[in-house]
């Protein structure tokens, strides 16, 4: 169904005046209480009807370069990584909260959290690779717009769980967990013939995203030690992090991992209680080398 052709499109209050983002229900004889969720940025025409709005859509969803080649005619070719920081995002108890609430409701939070997150996305140029259901699934380090650079790229993704976990709980009372690691990667596109390639993303990296975001904790950004390491690299610091979490990590065993506080800004135990860097420190002026730093022998290696 063209995106110009549904009508009693709902739009989520609190994206109005940043883009259509609601849902349309299609009427009872089309559907069992089925919700369609539409997400189209403000100023993009339909797609049919615009040669130039169709590019910009492409720009807007795969990124500069990849939108012109798709736009093109063309198949982007497949991209590998040596280093790409992989994030994994998912929503608290959000199979409880459908249980509970209606689809129509459970529609216009999710309208209201997507229109949180995909500003953000933007602003700390990280690129989405998918969304499933209530998971986020995002790079960085991978140059597909301006600002990605391989140089911040652990940095900037922590920014950015950490402002996206301040905002869905400040603004929706939602809470999410995070898992970042980082390695090599390969993004492949598939073709199938319907509005443009589909993004897929492979590595063990990923899956190895995945599973500190399932080992994690509300609130926390769970890294892995090759994140961890990356980040601390990227504040001029070569020192391996003072105190790794050794979890048993599902499919995985026993490896090192660490916390960061997104509500804080700093490192902590599983807990989420501060590491000896002070009680609050901002992510850019962390003392990895500090003296008075006292790691608790109860939970760290």
């Amino acid at each position: 169904v063209s995106i110009g052709t549904l009508e009693g499109i709902h739009q989520a209050p609190a994206t109005r005046g940043r883009g259509i983002l609601g849902w349309w229900k299609p009427k009872p004889k089309e559907s069992l209480g089925l919700y369609i969720a539409v997400v189209v940025p403000v100023g993009i025409e339909d797609p049919v009807e615009s040669s130039d709005s169709w590019k910009s859509s492409l720009k807007f969803v795969y990124g500069e370069s990849i939108g012109r080649t798709i736009a093109g005619g063309e198949v982007p070719k497949q991209e590998q990584y040596d280093t790409a920081t992989v994030l994994f995002l998912d929503i608290v108890d959000f199979t409880k909260n459908c249980m509970r609430r209606r689809s129509d409701e459970v529609a216009g939070w999710m309208a209201a959290i997507h229109g949180t997150i995909e500003p953000l996305i933007a602003k700390y140029h990280v690129r989405k690779i998918e969304t499933r259901g209530d998971c986020y699934l995002v790079v960085a380090g991978t140059n597909a717009s301006a600002g990605d650079h391989y140089s911040d790229q652990a940095r900037r993704m922590v920014q950015f769980a950490s402002e996206v976990s301040k905002q869905l709980r400040t603004q929706h009372n939602t809470m999410i967990r995070v898992g970042i690691s980082s390695g090599g990667i390969t993004i492949d596109y598939i073709n199938t013939h319907v509005f443009a390639p589909v993004m897929t993303i492979y590595g063990e990296n990923v899956c190895l995203a995945a599973r500190m975001e399932q080992s994690g904790a509300a609130g926390l950004v769970h890294l892995s030690e090759s994140a961890t390491n990356l980040l601390c690299r990227e504040f001029g610091d070569d020192v391996r992090h003072p105190c790794l979490d050794r979890m048993d990590i599902k499919s995985t065993g026993m490896i090192p991992t660490s916390w960061f506080c997104s509500k804080r800004l700093c490192f902590s135990d599983r807990e989420g209680r501060p590491l000896a860097f002070g009680p609050e420190v901002p992510i850019n002026r962390v003392n990895f080398r500090g003296d008075d730093y006292q790691p608790d022998d109860s939970w760290c290696s």
